[in-house]
């Protein structure tokens, strides 16, 4: 993913930019998927809510961090050093995520027992049906 950003600057056509992009997004698109279950893992119940907003706010955090320094770059030093920039802050995330992240150790009973109770479907509950009964209700 790490190369196809860099050479997403050096793309000949908007066509070729584009679709070099879609793939970038349909590989990075992994991430959310993934922090949502480093969450779930490392996090307790009464924890949760923060962490997960955090997280949430983090997408945006980034785009508005990219909204303010990117046009910069591209404007001072151009637009190669734009990819070549976003490729290199994702290299350096990458490294401290491979370095950071660690899978929490469940091999306590205790552990396994609580994720158990925990997790009952939120399908098959009324709050459910009522929420989307009235979600639907009101969108029309």
């Amino acid at each position: 993913m790490l190369i196809l950003a860099m050479l997403a600057s050096y793309a000949p056509t908007v066509v070729l930019l584009a679709l070099g992009l879609f793939v970038v997004g349909l590989l990075g698109s992994s991430v959310n998927g993934a922090s949502g279950r480093a969450i779930m893992a490392w996090f307790k119940e009464g924890e949760r809510g923060l962490a997960m907003s955090i997280r949430q706010t983090a997408v945006p955090g980034g785009y508005a961090l990219g909204a303010i320094v990117l046009p910069y770059l591209a404007y001072t030093y151009g637009f190669v050093e734009v990819f070549t920039a976003s490729a290199l802050f994702c290299l350096i995330a990458a490294l401290f995520a491979g370095f950071w992240l660690y899978e929490p150790d469940f091999s306590s009973s205790a552990a396994k027992k609580q994720s158990m109770e925990t997790s009952a479907s939120p399908v098959m509950t009324a709050r459910l049906y009522v929420s989307t009964a009235t979600a639907t209700a009101c969108s029309r």
